[in-house]
């Protein structure tokens, strides 16, 4: 018996519900005469929740009013059923006709509504092989897609089905005008044995009591401009650029950014009209008299290029990192919302800002007019990112929230002003306003909005010092060694927080001056820990940037300055030892404090480079070898210059590699402690300390730390296991849905093995499957699931942020493999962790459900996400990490979900299957919902073949309540035994069938009885009897409530059959309340499999000559007959008794293969043993002598049988009829 599910009817339950086959469940050929018994459309929403409650533009009061807002969608329910089923459906959606309104001003033919592939129903009762990408028209066969202009929609069920509730939106473009219409979709409906047609009835049941539709109404789009405008001031304020002015005075330049964009949902946007302006004011009062709009071109080389003249930007630009400034750009891609003028897709960047221009500047009222044009409202793209830095302005898990920022446009502007019209050493700050001017595309007013921001400008003739651990550019890399890796955890710059032993990076200082005059001569330290560190030699090097006698790199970002460097050894706060007496240090390598480390308090931080130090110098590595020292020896690093130009700006690079162990004996001050030489740096902070001696008495500092150790970083990355399935999709409440999590875990130092952490929280509505756990393919443990609403204790969570239904699961994976590639590599994907979970039957429709997944480890150097309620995980502020969300929408159907299972595929000849019909009433209840069930026969039109009988083995007990399961105890169950053939089994309401037993049978009526009224007239006699049966939920009038789910188990049991046989089986149901009538169940195959093997032989008289051990056949070995031979068999356990025929031969038949079987003969009188010959797969006795009883033992009994068991015997006594004669004499 072959059992397809190790718990079948736990299998089924967990598949049904999601709407799949158990493993039983085979597929037939559909009838070739099938017919649509009934095709239906109608609107179920015109929009989504929530609603305005309110009318006018730009609002949606509610889903029956058909108007809908731009950037919302129209939802309408399709239904058809079949008579019987038929494979190979066809759902065909083409978009309505669709008409702009009078005075419409905006671009030429927009796009009104389109269909999208995330809208495209999926499931197994949904559209199945849903294309990501465009299909053609037609798709190829059995795929479901959408048509590149979005005006097609494909919905393809291939496998046999009786009919299907579905639901199809189109989406609104948010380039719709408002007063656009929009006509209702053709909807087309084809099968095999169906041509296509156009033609559904038109549903329109408004007060239907969970799924009403509207009928097929002309659309109307609802839309009204409320558009903002802000202004940001470009990161580093105001910058002195020398010669930057319109006549090449030396100036300070401002940037600022103007951002266009929309709050809150898109819903009911609309466009601006091209050409719409914004007034920008400069007028900071009597400060700052000349300060002015830059419409001129700025190209000083070295320092700055800002080309804002004619033909160029125009005096506003795109913010793209085109206007560069000092090794950096006004308008950073880091900080702000990108645009690039053109179209793009990327996550950073608007659809496209268009083009802007000053087309009117006012040089004495310090006004402007920027005429904007080309933008793009349509949002169909829209930047979720804050540019490329951690920052967010979509919530993409929640596009209803309020903090939304929908960017359609970010430009940039730069003023100027000459040094003169700044005092000296003050902070001053550099208003600037914008206001947006526009009408919508069809004449309506955007509200009032304006802006402004301050850029902080102070003239100075100082000079600023920052300093990181970090690496340098790759083209400046030595060959052959090891270099760390940037932290992928802090993007804004190429950060080195972490690095492992003998791995090499660098000391990157950043020294600028930022006043309007030369700087006088200086000098530059860097003070290197150099018991954990070491300076490194980085030469030899083909980049001419860096210095040929020290490996030092210098990156000039502005103008340049003749810097000279010198190793240092010894000197102040240098101990005996070789290292500083003392080290300030932190806890971590995230100091979230400025310095990093204090700038005083220790022999390092307070040591300078000055000549009075008593430090030795050498101008290069080569002459302090050759003084005897060593690169662990050098403690400082000087640069010194004679003079250091106004608005110089430089990087350089000191090369640094990690020691694998304390190089001298020293001291770290709290919370550090003493260190001893030889000890293993692994886990050590190491501190670096850099000053800048502008001049005597004026110094700037810096400090920086970084860790040792072995590096591991963990990314994960969600999806579920289907890969054609999209992010977004429309799925079923009662779906199973299987989730794949693969965690990434890499090292920049070496393999090694590590406990990885999962955290993944599941959204209301939807609950974990226990025992759906597997890594690899292989099961694991079920998670560590808090109950629902509970926020675990410790764990990446902020205190009460698991909202109330949510669940927070934890898998903890031991010993698992962290490998040595780069970040992201596939290479270090560990197998990937699937699970299951069920969304659950009452689940609301049109809902987001969140899946929001986090991975950790031991030692995991990445930063970590933190959970943040219904959102998910997130990066806390300024910080990036590794988090994955996955969503679905609900799609909840006025339907009942129909499922049927079998628990055998395949059985053994008459023997016992149960078939299990699953049945849910989603997105409503059901009134007086029938199942009708005929139990298969000849020519049934299900391709049932089979002889002798299949009947009901019991009465079918009523529903109870299991795992999702709900008990009917009022359940009716009637029988009827009418032929088969005349029972209308397409139709449980029509009017042939009486439910109250009192009808008669024929072709044209059929009787329904109740087990008690068996043996009356025109009822079955007994329930062996039954053709078929009925069942009336809730009693034979009741309710089926609103998203419950119930199983009814049929036992049958099978008699006379032969192999090869199969038994087909589907059922229908009805009910009143369901928008098309007579659904059916997919069908179940069973067939019958003859698994029977057997045991022959024979028994005879060995009388061959010469004499031999083999049967030479009756003729030569004469059968002996009537000799009893015994079977004793196990697993399973069979026992048997047979004779011989006539020629000796016998044959136990029936037997199972695999079974351990033994075979005794009765050693007949007369005869003695000769010989036995053990058939295949026997052993056991030779039976070479004697008179007892022999026996044949066959170990693993062959599924195609045994055969050639022979008994040989030799016969003693007078048997023979043989004369033997002679005579007895005396010789004489």
């Amino acid at each position: 018996m072959k059992q397809t599910c190790a718990d079948a009817a736990r299998c089924a339950r967990l598949r049904l519900a999601a709407g799949l086959s158990v493993l039983a469940v085979a597929c037939m050929a559909s009838s070739a005469h099938a017919a649509v018994s009934d095709f239906a459309m109608g609107m179920g929403a015109s929009g989504s929740l929530p609603f305005d409650g309110s009318v006018g533009a730009g609002l949606d009061n509610s889903p029956s009013d058909a108007i809908v807002r731009t950037n919302d969608q129209v939802m309408y329910r399709v239904s058809y059923t079949l008579a019987p089923e038929a494979a190979n459906s066809l759902v065909t959606l083409e978009m309505g006709a669709t008409t702009l309104p009078a005075g419409y001003t905006g671009p030429a033919n927009p796009r009104i509504a389109y269909f999208r592939a995330t809208d495209i129903p999926s499931g197994a009762d949904g559209c199945q092989n849903i294309s990501a990408t465009p299909v053609s028209d037609p798709p190829p066969a059995g795929v479901s897609g959408v048509t590149a202009d979005g005006l097609k929609l494909f919905c393809a069920q291939p496998q046999p089905l009786s009919g299907s509730n579905l639901s199809f939106s189109y989406h609104v473009s948010g380039g719709a005008p408002n007063g656009a219409t929009i006509a209702a979709p053709t909807v087309t409906y084809q099968s095999d044995g169906n041509p296509a047609r156009s033609n559904p009835r038109t549903l329109n049941e408004p007060s239907h009591p969970s799924t009403p539709t509207y009928g097929a109404p002309v659309v109307t789009v609802s839309a009204a401009p409320r558009w903002k405008v802000k202004k940001t001031r470009s990161s580093g304020g105001g910058v002195f650029i020398p010669r930057s002015g319109p006549n090449g005075e030396d100036g300070y330049v401002m940037g600022y950014n103007i951002g266009i964009y929309a709050e809150g949902a898109r819903r009911g946007l609309e466009a601006l009209k091209p050409d719409f302006t914004l007034e920008d004011n400069f007028d900071n009062g009597a400060k700052f008299p000349n300060l002015r709009l830059v419409d001129w071109n700025i190209d000083v080389p070295g320092f700055a290029r800002a080309l804002m003249g004619a033909g160029k930007h125009d005096g506003c630009g795109n913010w793209d990192y085109s206007l560069t400034r000092l090794g950096n750009g006004f308008d950073n891609t880091y900080f702000e919302v990108n645009d690039t003028g053109a179209v793009s897709t990327d996550n950073t960047t608007v659809a496209n800002g268009g083009d802007c221009k000053a087309t009117s500047v006012n040089v004495g009222a310090k006004t402007a007019t920027l005429t904007v044009s080309g933008v793009d409202f349509s949002l169909k793209h829209y930047p979720t990112r804050k540019g490329t830095g951690p920052g967010t302005v979509v919530n993409t898990s929640n596009l209803l929230d309020s903090a939304n920022q929908w960017w359609v446009a970010s430009k940039s502007v730069l003023l100027w002003a000459p040094v003169t019209d700044f005092t000296p050493n003050v902070y001053e700050e550099v208003i600037n306003k914008v206001s947006l001017n526009g009408t919508s595309v069809t004449g309506q007013a955007n509200p009032p909005s304006s802006g402004e921001d301050k850029a902080l400008v102070r003239r100075t003739t100082g000079g600023s010092l920052s300093k990181l651990y970090s690496l340098r550019p790759g083209g400046s890399r030595k060959a052959g060694v090891t270099y760390a890796i940037a932290d992928p955890s802090l993007s804004d710059d190429t950060y080195v927080r972490q690095a492992g032993p003998g791995q090499h990076f660098d000391a990157r200082l950043h020294v600028i001056n930022a006043g309007t005059d030369d700087m006088p001569a200086g000098y530059i330290c860097e003070r290197i820990d150099n018991t954990r560190l070491s300076f490194a030699n980085a030469l030899p090097s083909s980049d001419s940037r860096v210095d040929v006698k020290t490996g030092i790199l210098t990156l000039p970002q502005a103008g340049s300055a003749a810097v000279t460097w010198e190793l240092g050894v010894g000197g102040n706060g240098i101990s005996a030892s070789g290292t500083w007496n003392s080290y300030n240090t932190n806890t971590t390598e995230y100091p979230d404090t400025w310095p990093s480390v204090a700038w005083s308090g220790s022999a390092q931080s307070d040591s300078t480079c000055g000549d009075s130090d008593g430090v030795t110098w050498y101008d290069s590595i080569a002459s302090l070898q050759a003084a005897g020292k060593s690169l662990k020896d050098i403690t400082r690093v000087r640069g010194s210059y004679s003079t250091y130009g106004k608005a110089v700006n430089t990087l350089y690079y000191i090369p640094l590699q990690a020691n694998a162990t304390y190089a001298f004996s020293g001291t770290d001050n709290a919370p550090g402690r003493a260190f001893a030489q030889g000890d293993s740096t692994l886990g050590a902070i190491a501190p670096n300390q850099a000053m800048w001696q502008i001049a005597p008495g004026n110094i700037r500092q810096g400090s920086d730390v970084m860790r040792i150790r072995e590096t591991e970083y963990i990314a994960v990355s969600k999806s579920e296991n289907d890969a054609s399935l999209l992010d977004g999709r429309a799925v079923a409440p009662g779906s199973l849905l299987d989730y794949k999590i693969t965690v990434n875990a890499a090292s920049s130092t070496a393999d090694h093995t590590t406990t990885v952490t999962v955290w993944d929280v599941l959204p209301q509505h939807m609950s974990y499957m226990p025992g759906t756990s597997t890594l690899g393919g292989t099961a694991i443990a079920d998670p560590d699931c808090s109950a629902a609403g509970t926020t675990p204790s410790g764990g990446p969570f902020d205190a009460n942020s698991v909202p109330t239904g949510y669940t927070a699961c934890k898998w903890t994976l031991p010993n698992q493999p962290v490998k040595h590639t780069q970040l992201g590599s596939a290479a270090a994907n560990l197998p990937p962790l699937r699970y299951q979970a069920q969304v659950s039957l009452s689940a609301p429709n049109g809902v987001q459900l969140l899946n929001s997944t986090f991975a950790d480890s031991t030692a995991n150097g990445r930063l970590k996400a933190i959970y943040r309620g219904a959102n998910g995980f997130v990066c806390k502020s300024g910080q990036s990490c590794s988090f994955s969300n996955w969503k679905v929408r609900t799609r909840a159907e006025t339907t009942v979900l129909l499922k049927k299972s079998v628990s055998h595929a395949e059985v053994p000849l008459n023997t016992g299957f149960t078939y299990t019909l699953y049945y849910a009433a989603t997105g409503t209840h059901l009134d007086q919902l029938r199942i009708l069930d005929v139990l298969p026969y000849a020519s049934d039109g299900r391709s049932s073949s089979y002889a002798g009988a299949l009947k009901l083995a019991a009465p079918i007990a009523a529903p109870v309540a299991g795992h999702a399961l709900t008990a009917d105890p009022a359940m009716v169950v009637l029988y009827t035994s009418n032929a088969p053939a005349h029972i209308n089994r397409n139709s449980p309401n029509d009017a042939s069938h009486n439910v109250q037993g009192t009808g008669s049978n024929s072709a044209s009526s059929t009787n329904w009885c109740t087990v008690a009224q068996f043996g009356s007239a025109n009822c079955p006699a007994a329930i062996g009897d039954a053709t078929a049966f009925m069942a009336l939920a809730y009693g034979r009038t009741g309710t089926v409530p609103i998203n419950t789910a119930y199983e009814l188990i049929v036992p049958v049991i099978a008699s006379g059959n032969s192999d090869g046989n199969q038994y087909v089986n589907d059922y229908r149901a009805d009910s009143a309340t369901l928008l098309a009538r007579n659904p059916g169940s997919n069908r179940v195959l069973t067939k019958v499999k003859d698994t029977s093997t057997f045991i022959a032989g024979r028994v005879y008289r060995e009388a061959s000559s010469p004499a031999n051990t083999t049967d030479d056949g009756n003729a030569t070995d004469p059968g002996i007959s009537g000799v009893t031979l015994t079977l004793a068999c196990t697993n399973p356990v069979h026992t048997a008794t047979t004779t011989t025929g006539a020629d000796g031969s016998y044959r136990f038949g029936g037997l199972t293969a695999g079974a351990q079987c033994t075979v005794v003969e009765t050693q007949p009188t007369g005869y003695a043993n000769a010989y036995n010959t053990r058939g295949t797969a026997a052993t056991g006795d030779t039976g070479s002598s004697g008179t007892g009883n022999s026996t044949i033992t066959i170990a693993n009994l062959p599924a195609t049988g045994s055969t050639g068991n022979n008994f040989a015997e030799t016969q003693i006594g007078g048997g023979s009829g043989v004369t033997v004669s002679g005579r007895v004499y005396r010789e004489a």
